[in-house]
């Protein structure tokens, strides 16, 4: 993974609807209906309601601190006017906590919860905003961005909507940053915009358009004015060469006070440099840029359409490998019900595979609980995984034929070549057989017994003896790289599991696997 994001959310003060909101309605659709309606309170996003596949009918809405939470969301999978799914986020000590819930006969049942790391008077009115008016307003905000750096009093500069930190400039130098900021916003915002239109006869709101018309009522509202800084030491601090270690960036996306800056702000990670003896590319900062503005509108890791890597890798495809472009602008259209649509399993994960992220991974880890075992999710899985060693995930791959030509010819001919990488050692290969059916037990069947059966039939210390085939390489793994696949797999599985007993089993084995790996 390039780079991981660090999120900062903060409570609202609490709210009642009353006639100071301000709203601006969206025709997405040119049907002269609204599809979309944002609320503010002063400079303050209220709730958002969207007709996501334009039947006249609400069938998403957003309510912001709302019984403690700092958002709500509340969705209609399968548009029948029962908003079926619900979502809760709130802040827990120095983490987001996320909960998912489905409703049935009226009630609520907890199907998962996790948590992240916390990195992430008005007229009553309305503006009526169709799409087309939307798409202008952006191209029209691209087209009169001002890249002219202009000195402040304080000790910080602006560019059109943007506050610099001295420290920027610092950094990077005048002319570098300010050429980052503006390639950031028009290249980005022109690729959205294009993308856009693309789907302008499009049956669905996809996500892409209500990150637009967050975008648009952000700047309707003059809350679009982003402030970035640079020297945030101790933010970026994790112990370890932050030359080489830790996030590249991290943003807000809600408001916050932070080194004495508001939301929405950006902060750079003040150990990258760019120019000849950098440790960052001025392109590769300008798509951090991009990536980053996306998290000011509200949008995370970990739960939800991920448009920010989306949109990242699909508007700054030279940073990424080239069928990776593919992958991340299906990801950031977001024509998908909810991420845990089938579609959306799919193109993250096979965005994770082109592109060697891992928010597949990650949303595996969250949500397989509520996945189908099918075939695809299965492919999904072993695409979302590709980094872990050849001996598993050709063996995984054995006991499924899932990934077949027809989901990824690319993917499949990886796989067809681990062969030649595998190590060769029988007990190895042995162990990697029952950790895939240990993997298979979890993510697909999630058949308790089943699991607990593969859980304790691995010779976890008897693996850690079997020495790598070539030193050298990595591509040829010994006993200890698949020990840590396993470890990394019952990490995923414990972020979702909420049965006592399989919690206290993989625990008790994360336990034994680290104290396996901390005496090597």
């Amino acid at each position: 993974m390039k780079y991981s994001a660090i999120i900062f959310f903060i409570l609202f003060s609490k709210i009642t609807y009353s006639s100071q909101y301000r709203a601006f309605q969206y025709d997405n659709n040119k049907d002269k209906k609204t599809d979309a309606t944002h609320y503010y309170s002063k400079s303050q996003i209220v709730l958002i309601e969207r007709d996501k596949n334009y039947d006249g009918q609400i069938d998403f809405k957003r309510n912001y601190q709302v019984n403690g939470y700092i958002y709500t969301d509340e969705l209609d999978t399968n548009y029948d006017n029962v908003f079926d799914t619900i979502r809760k986020v709130s802040l827990s000590l120095k983490s987001l906590k996320v909960e998912n819930y489905i409703r049935k006969n009226n009630q609520l049942k907890l199907i998962s919860e996790y948590k992240l790391p916390i990195i992430q008077s008005i007229k009553e009115d309305c503006n009526y905003i169709n799409r087309d008016n939307v798409l202008n307003e952006i191209t029209s905000f691209v087209e009169k961005f001002d890249k002219t750096l202009r000195k402040s009093n304080n000790g910080t500069s602006s560019i059109s909507n943007y506050k610099i930190d001295q420290s920027c400039i610092s950094n990077f130098g005048k002319k570098t940053f300010s050429k980052v900021i503006t390639e950031a916003n028009k290249i980005g915002l022109s690729c959205l915009t294009k993308l856009a239109k693309e789907e302008i006869k499009s049956k669905n709101q996809i996500e892409l358009f209500n990150l637009l018309n967050i975008m648009d009522s952000s700047l309707k509202s003059n809350t679009w004015n982003v402030t970035i800084d640079c020297s945030d030491k101790k933010g970026f601090n994790d112990g370890k060469d932050n030359r080489k270690h830790g996030a590249l960036a991290k943003a807000s996306t809600g408001p916050i006070k932070h080194n004495n800056y508001s939301h929405p702000f950006i902060s750079i990670n003040p150990y990258k440099k760019t120019g000849l003896f950098g440790n960052i590319s001025k392109k590769e900062l300008t798509s951090v840029v991009f990536h980053e503005m996306i998290h000011n509108y509200g949008y995370t890791h970990g739960s939800g359409i991920d448009m920010a890597y989306g949109c990242e890798v699909c508007c700054f495809p030279n940073e990424f490998p080239k069928k990776a472009r593919k992958y991340g602008c299906n990801v950031c259209k977001g024509d998908y019900t909810s991420d845990k649509d089938s579609k959306y399993v799919k193109d993250i994960s096979l965005l994770s595979f082109h592109s060697k992220l891992v928010t597949g991974k990650e949303l595996f880890s969250r949500n397989y609980k509520e996945f189908k075992n099918n075939k695809e999710t299965q492919a999904s899985f072993i695409a979302s995984t590709m980094n872990f060693g050849p001996e598993l995930i050709y063996e995984l791959q054995k006991q499924t034929s899932a990934v077949t030509k027809s989901y990824d010819e690319d993917l499949l001919r990886k796989i067809e070549g681990l062969k030649f990488y595998k190590h060769g050692n029988k007990t190895l290969a042995l162990e990697a057989k029952k950790s895939a059916t240990l993997l298979s037990s979890i993510f697909f069947s999630k058949n308790k017994n089943d699991i607990l059966k593969a859980l304790n039939s691995i010779k976890y210390r008897e693996i850690s003896y079997i020495p790598t085939r070539h030193a050298s390489l990595r591509s040829y793994p010994g006993g200890n790289s698949l020990l840590t696949n396993i470890e990394t797999s019952l990490q995923m599985a414990l972020k979702s599991e909420r049965d006592p007993e399989l919690r206290r089993a993989y625990l008790s084995k994360l336990y034994l696997i680290d104290s396996i790996l901390s005496t090597k």
